[in-house]
């Protein structure tokens, strides 16, 4: 039988996020500092890393508030699967060790899902960019439509199935069962 559908309380919601990297992750800072602590709902981040115990060492001294897992060195999906398994918030989130959470995102999702507390995935939109010169971005692919987003085949389909950009219930990987480690090009 799959799990009963918790709906989040008006009062409290708990949010996971799951990170996976590796030594040579260049952006973590950056997509750790795009998680924002705040409101009095509880945010639970997990990283995943597959690489030397250095850089957890370090990674854990700068952040604290983090949870942090040894991977299986088996690659990003199997990082991922492994944090969703250890996940307890009521939504999950993956962010890429490149990739920011938009501000404010976690404050949508909260007031969305409070709203509609039925829903089981939520969908922002995603912004490409490369670095420009003198510290600037250039967009080179923006995507925030809702036709664009909501998750139909043809989206799945598409170059960018927006994985970085759900916010799934916790039920349905109870429903469904977490992600299949047969398909790893599919994870980002």
């Amino acid at each position: 039988h799959p799990q009963r559908f918790r709906q989040p309380s008006a009062a409290f919601m708990r949010l996971s996020i799951v990170t996976p990297t590796i030594d040579r992750s260049s952006f973590i800072e950056e997509a750790l500092a795009s998680v924002t602590r705040k409101g009095k709902d509880e945010l639970e981040h997990i990283i995943v890393h597959d690489g030397g115990r250095g850089f957890t060492d370090a990674l854990a001294a700068r952040h604290p508030h983090l949870k942090i897992l040894e991977g299986s060195h088996s690659g990003p999906t199997a990082a991922i699967a492994q944090g969703i398994a250890a996940a307890t918030g009521d939504f999950v989130f993956y962010l890429s060790s490149d990739d920011r959470l938009a501000t404010g995102a976690l404050d949508v999702l909260r007031r969305a899902a409070r709203g509609r507390p039925d829903v089981r995935i939520w969908t922002g939109g995603t912004r490409i960019f490369r670095a420009g010169p003198a510290g600037t971005e250039v967009t080179i692919r923006e995507v925030r439509s809702p036709a664009a987003t909501a998750a139909t085949l043809p989206n799945l389909l598409d170059d960018l199935p927006l994985f970085t950009a759900r916010f799934i219930h916790r039920s349905v990987y109870a429903e469904l069962g977490n992600l299949d480690l047969q398909y790893p090009e599919s994870s980002d």
